[in-house]
């Protein structure tokens, strides 16, 4: 690409043209545009920045070396990873902020408090017990690796992802323990992520398992054991 086209192409950010440009379209002392095209932004410094690190592993065959035959790593942090960790830090800080407010009730066993440390500790147990089976073949990005094998047994012939439904039912209970709604609606986000998530990971264990996960698919629930 000529170097004057890519110029025209990509805004530069540090000049009052930009931002002059900026009020133009937004209209002055816009927040909400301006919160919006800085959120943007950052998320486009950030796939840039992980692209050129995708390019120099390609460039020193980086996956190729660690066993890596497949992955979808890139899809994985553009669609879950950046936005897990948004929303995750969101609703953990909205709930850190009801449990401040309510010092003075912790030491009250409510109905709510209970139910809420009950999902904490069984998603935890299921979680700490799905990658326990898993051993060698967890991992925390979306790979398949020379050897790889498709694990059915244990908490696995229930459930196909008990690693998210564990981390669903401690976010979700983090939430309900701290009385915090809107810790719980922020929370509640992360499920149409891990959602996404499981999409993009069970068609790469079908690119690479074939009829096998196909059958496993058919044999098993979702998430929740008997139920989806």
């Amino acid at each position: 690409m000529p170097a004057e086209n890519r110029y025209r192409e990509e805004p530069d950010l540090t000049n009052a043209g930009w931002i002059e440009g900026h009020h133009r379209r937004c209209g002055h002392g816009s927040n909400v545009c301006s919160t919006q095209r800085t959120s943007n932004f950052i998320l486009s410094v950030i796939e840039n920045q992980w692209e050129r690190i995708f390019k120099r592993m390609a460039r020193r065959r980086f996956l190729r070396r660690h066993g890596i035959v497949r992955n979808a790593i890139k899809e994985d942090l553009r669609y879950f990873a950046i936005p897990w960790v948004f929303i995750m830090f969101a609703g953990m800080g909205v709930s850190a902020w009801d449990l401040v407010k309510r010092q003075g009730d912790l030491y009250i066993l409510s109905v709510q408090s209970i139910v809420g440390l009950a999902l904490v500790v069984i998603g935890f147990t299921i979680l700490l017990v799905a990658q326990v089976t898993l051993r060698r073949y967890y991992s925390s990005t979306l790979v398949i690796r020379e050897d790889h094998q498709l694990i059915t047994h244990g908490i696995y012939r229930f459930t196909r992802h008990p690693i998210y439904l564990g981390n669903i039912m401690v976010f979700i209970g983090v939430s309900v323990f701290t009385s915090s709604l809107y810790g719980l609606l922020i929370m509640s986000a992360l499920i149409p992520i891990f959602l996404n998530r499981i999409r993009m990971e069970e068609r790469l264990l079908t690119e690479e398992f074939g009829d096998a996960h196909r059958t496993y698919m058919e044999a098993t629930r979702k998430l929740l054991p008997f139920i989806f």
